[in-house]
């Protein structure tokens, strides 16, 4: 796909995982196991100490890592009561901090959506979802220009949206959020869509448009130094049963068969350099429809400098 970072969250992962890493020259950030729940008392304490002083001790010497990560979304769902102090947090964060740099000064400290620990850790990472959970996805290039100033060091770790390997619309969403009426049906006024994760409709159509949106943003910021989309491939999760499959979530670029969603040809469009390729969207969509004579887009990704279509033996152009 021609990435050449991935962010290991929410946990340490295999040894063999950073032995790859090391040998494919991919950036990493590593990541201590504190998702959410909050803060506990002295127990809770030493063993959060305790395995961030494992996670670094472990995978000190792997030249792959340039990011140690104390945790995400910390302040959410609080297992303890006053778990989510701000206070609190602070001085946990800064202990946690501080114990990261006196093992190793040579690496930065990280975080993602946690706005105590903008101030604490080296690099941090706000949550963007414009286009997923509220927003529409052509206001993330002026979500990244907010964030530059607010913050000393931006990446941003987690972008996307759910999609369901072969389903597919002709006209999906737009990137203001509005839904088109059905070719079939009787002519409508658009339809403002506040949040595509509750009302849209999991196509793959959707998230191509969102992530060619959001990488011709990012590719074109000089001043913007990376991004990690969330996540590679589709898992089960236990606080999702409200999806359209209940317990899953579906925010990867393969799916959990390992077959590759339109989106990833997306990314590799932008990122592979190695060989040439060409993608016609899309080999999972195969009834289309459309009323007579009407156009219908169809997307192709390829990472060439120009690409020929034919049709039927007939040159479409270049």
């Amino acid at each position: 796909m021609g990435g050449n970072f991935v962010r290991l969250g929410h946990y340490p992962q295999d040894p063999s995982v950073y032995k790859a890493c090391d040998k494919l020259g991919i950036i990493v950030w590593d990541e201590l196991p504190w998702c959410r729940g909050g803060y506990g008392e002295s127990v809770w304490r030493a063993n959060t100490s305790r395995l961030l002083n494992e996670m670094i001790d472990q995978n000190y010497n792997h030249p792959c890592i340039a990011f140690w990560s104390l945790g995400n979304e910390a302040g959410w769902m609080p297992d303890f009561e006053n778990g989510d102090n701000r206070d609190t947090m602070a001085m946990v964060l800064n202990e946690l901090n501080d114990l990261a740099h006196s093992l190793d000064s040579s690496r930065f400290t990280a975080f993602r959506k946690d706005e105590v620990a903008a101030l604490i850790v080296d690099v941090y990472s706000p949550s963007i979802w414009a286009g997923w959970y509220a927003g529409v996805y052509k206001n993330y290039e002026n979500a990244l220009i907010d964030s530059r100033y607010k913050y000393k060091h931006l990446l941003h770790m987690e972008f996307g949206g759910d999609s369901h390997f072969g389903r597919h619309n002709e006209h999906p969403i737009t990137g203001e959020g509005m839904l088109r009426s059905d070719t079939w049906s009787e002519s409508e006024s658009q339809l403002k869509v506040e949040s595509i994760s509750q009302k849209g409709d999991y196509s793959e159509n959707y998230m191509v448009d969102l992530f060619d949106w959001y990488l011709n943003v990012s590719e074109r910021l000089d001043w913007f130094a990376g991004s990690a989309q969330w996540s590679l491939k589709d898992f089960a999760t236990p606080i999702r049963p409200e999806n359209p499959i209940p317990y899953m979530n579906q925010k990867g670029l393969v799916d959990r068969a390992g077959n590759p969603k339109d989106a990833y040809y997306v990314f590799k469009s932008h990122w592979a350099q190695k060989l040439a390729f060409v993608y016609i969207e899309s080999h999972s969509w195969l009834q289309r429809y459309g009323k007579p004579n009407a156009s219908s887009e169809v997307c192709v990704f390829s990472n060439c400098d120009s690409v020929r279509l034919w049709l039927n033996g007939v040159n479409q152009g270049t």
